[in-house]
């Protein structure tokens, strides 16, 4: 197992936000099958810099 797929399973296993997390998702599929890579990027960004965020304090 890589550390990726440790962390990725740390953070399923302590999500304690699934519905905003399936929103960002839908927002994310949404922005793509639009075509709006502005808004794909920036959906994309946000997802991933909140879940950092949960992951590093789920590890503190």
């Amino acid at each position: 197992m890589s550390n990726l797929e440790r962390y990725v399973n740390l953070q399923i296993a302590e999500m304690d936000d699934w519905e905003r997390s399936q929103k960002e998702h839908y927002q994310l599929l949404n922005a793509c099958r639009e075509r709006d890579t502005k808004a794909a990027v920036r959906l994309l960004k946000r997802h991933i810099d909140s879940t950092a965020k949960q992951l590093i304090h789920q590890l503190l």
